[in-house]
């Protein structure tokens, strides 16, 4: 956990302004780079990590988890309805059964992630600008986000009858969504890196 706290606090050590970040785009086209970024980042996460996945709901390591939060945190409503939409395209419809589990886990994904989110912030007492919000809040944010997606989807799971006991997915699930998020902030601490190491540099000259 510290070095999953050092590097997010290299990520952002500053505060980071919400008007900066909240690209003033029309509402469907921030809803639409939402859905086709988790789309995309599910389709990774099942040819990366396809060993890990241990059920048709779970994984050991899972990366959209991170962009349920950054969506949320940045885009508020709009980044909802985007994993709502990015959820759907990724469910199963083979069934009607499965059909209609689908539209069910999509909705309890993005209502998780806000009601993570929303959480987070009263908890550190931010404003809406998000500002005070420091690289070292998001593995605060990442647990929250993990708690609230995996036990109300596995106690849904296990009402449904779609799994034998209501923990067999939940540590997996809390698990994947902590790796994924840990996983990907690493990524974007490295991706940070070498822009400001080769590019920035380059543009400078």
């Amino acid at each position: 956990m510290k070095k999953w706290e050092s590097a997010s606090s290299k990520l952002s050590d500053e505060d980071v302004d919400n008007n900066a970040l909240n690209v003033g785009c029309p509402f469907y086209v921030g809803v639409a780079i939402v859905a086709v970024s988790w789309y995309c980042l599910f389709k990774l996460n099942q040819w990366l990590f396809h060993r890990e996945i241990v059920s048709a709901f779970a994984s050991w390591i899972f990366l959209p988890q991170i962009l349920r939060l950054i969506a949320i945190l940045l885009c508020g409503w709009r980044g909802a309805v985007g994993l709502f939409l990015g959820a759907l395209l990724t469910g199963d419809y083979s069934t009607e059964e499965s059909l209609i589990r689908s539209i069910i886990l999509a909705c309890m994904s993005s209502i998780g992630a806000y009601l993570a989110v929303y959480c987070f912030r009263w908890i550190n007492q931010l404003p809406d600008s998000l500002n005070g919000l420091k690289g070292r809040h998001l593995w605060q944010l990442a647990l929250l986000g993990a708690t609230f997606n995996a036990i109300p989807t596995n106690i849904y799971l296990f009402l449904s009858n779609a799994v034998a006991s209501w923990w067999e997915s939940l540590l997996p699930m809390i698990t994947g969504d902590w790796l994924g998020s840990a996983v990907m902030l690493y990524f974007l601490r490295f991706v940070q890196k070498m822009w400001d190491t080769h590019w920035v540099k380059k543009i400078t000259q």
